[in-house]
């Protein structure tokens, strides 16, 4: 009887696990059915594979891809294919994908990590833009690109491993990924396009191969926490804005392989304090250190065939132009050197230390903003035989006084009368004076070009003697308005790129 007992029950726990892993089982199907019901496939032209076209009508927040759909495998994920998922944490992808599409996650919001497995050959463009709150990616150890605003916001990441098999980082790839503290580039990296890594504003080191041989524009721009950098000997150019606002920036080594510093390449990095512009160098383009406010020591190697070095600042190599002046320098005073005929634009940019400049005879050119933003400078003094320019009252004048060029925007005057020999004020010639509270513009003036009160922050009155026949632009100004000088004055201070007033 107890053997026949024990018969029994082992009969009766053999049919509840039998029954218990088979409910599991069904479980299981009835998820993998899910997946695959629910979600939106497209067949392909040839028959042969499905790709997954859209999300369809799930709506959990975990995603398995299926590796096949109606017996045949799962190869692709379109393009927007999950685009805009707000509720999606976590998806699997199958080995059996090759292609995951352009847009495939982007804004997907509450994605925090994803391992795109090494059958996956090709990724597109902004696959994971704006997933803010992904913290880990495992790419593919078979592609060769990471495309064009890829991870762009994705403000929660703080690190990634670019694979060996990539040679492409593609513009914006890594744009404002704020969190991201470091990355290393491997050496089978050869481009990096532009704006790769701008605005991250926690990368605080990287490394770049002596693989690359191209860096695009603005390729840093922004990298506040960047503190140096060294430009590989393959590289050839500095692009526009490569380092722009890179405020921690204390250090760069640019390399004798380099033939060109780009616009705006380093504009506003206010720690740089030297820098060494190699033999290689031919071309350095407008502000390209411009609101450096640190930079007191500008060397140039003795072999370079287009600048030199003429008391910490930059010069081209015959002396007849002053590219930058070192405005890191703590020096009041300045003579520009005797031979020097053109003073290019930006030189003295956001030179504050400066008070009083003296521009000798030999001076023919000097670009309107060549002074901007020198708050302290209360004295322009231009040699008494030089036959282009002349100072009235401490400011730039052309030689027949019809001209503004500059107004000394350090000296402390309230009001400012325009004498009545002044036909035209210049672009930026009254630019950032905080000083001046009103401005009287005689009958003669019948040009006022752009930017000329930009920034002046305390000028509440404009009296034009003259208010008809004012255009800024193609846009006729009511004569009405031109009569009331505080309206006038707001009309000046928001007058900037391209908005050039005229007369008649």
């Amino acid at each position: 009887m107890k053997v026949l007992k024990k018969i029994l029950f082992f009969a009766l726990f053999c049919c509840f696990v039998c029954v218990f892993f088979a409910c599991k089982n069904n479980d299981k199907n009835e998820n993998t059915d899910k997946y695959v019901k629910e979600l939106e496939y497209t067949l392909s032209h040839d028959g042969t594979y499905y790709i997954v076209s859209d999300i369809g009508t799930y709506n959990d927040t975990l995603i398995n891809i299926p590796r096949t759909y109606n017996g045949k495998p799962v190869t692709s994920i379109d393009r927007s294919a999950f685009q805009g998922c707000e509720s999606l944490t976590s998806i699997t992808i199958p080995d059996s994908i090759t292609f995951i599409g352009d847009n495939a996650f982007s804004g997907c919001e509450s994605l925090k990590s994803i391992t795109i497995p090494d059958s996956v050959t090709s990724i597109g463009d902004r696959v994971f833009y704006e997933c803010t709150n992904l913290t880990s990616v495992k790419l593919s150890g078979s592609v060769t690109s990471i495309g064009d605003s890829m991870f762009y916001e994705c403000t929660n990441l703080t690190s990634i491993t670019i694979p060996d098999s990539v040679t492409y980082i593609d513009s914006d790839a890594f744009s404002c990924c704020d969190s991201l503290k470091s990355i290393t580039i491997p050496d089978s990296v050869t481009s990096i396009g532009n704006d790769a890594f701008s605005s991250c504003d926690s990368l605080k080191s990287i490394t770049i191969p002596d693989s690359v041989t191209s860096m695009g524009n603005s390729i840093f721009e922004w990298c506040k926490s960047l503190t140096s950098v060294t430009i590989p000997d393959s590289v050839t150019s500095v692009g526009k804005s490569a380092f722009a606002y890179c405020e921690s920036l204390t250090s760069v080594t640019i390399p004798d392989s380099v033939t060109s510093i780009g616009i705006w390449a380093f504009q506003g990095c206010g720690k740089l304090t030297s820098i060494i512009i190699p033999n290689s160098v031919t071309y350095i383009g407008d502000w390209a250190f411009d609101g450096c406010d640190s930079l007191s020591e500008i060397t140039v190697a003795e072999n370079n065939s287009a600048y030199k070095t003429v008391e910490d600042s930059l010069y081209t190599k015959d002396g007849k132009i002053l590219v930058k002046y070192a405005i890191g320098k703590t020096n009041t005073d300045f003579t520009v050197p005797d031979g020097v005929t053109t003073i290019c634009s930006g030189a003295f940019q956001n030179c504050t230390s400066l008070t009083s400049i003296t521009i000798p005879d030999s001076v023919t050119s000097i670009s309107s903003d060549a002074f901007d933003g020198c708050g302290s400078l209360s004295k322009i003094i231009v040699a008494e035989n030089n036959s282009v320019y002349k100072s009235i009252d401490d400011s730039l004048y052309t030689k027949d006084g019809k001209t503004l060029v500059k107004y000394a925007i350090g000296k402390t005057n309230t009001g400012f009368t325009i004498p009545d020999s002044v036909t035209t004020i210049c672009n930026s010639a009254f630019s950032f004076c905080s000083s001046l509270t009103s401005v009287t513009i005689p009958d003669s003036v019948t040009y006022i070009g752009d930017y000329a009160f930009y920034n002046c922050h305390n000028l509440e009155s404009v009296t034009f003697n003259v208010t008809e026949n004012w255009k800024c632009g193609s846009t006729s100004l009511s004569s009405h308005d031109l009569a009331d000088p505080s309206t006038a004055a707001e009309f000046l201070k928001m007058s900037y790129f391209g908005m050039i007033w005229r007369n008649g």
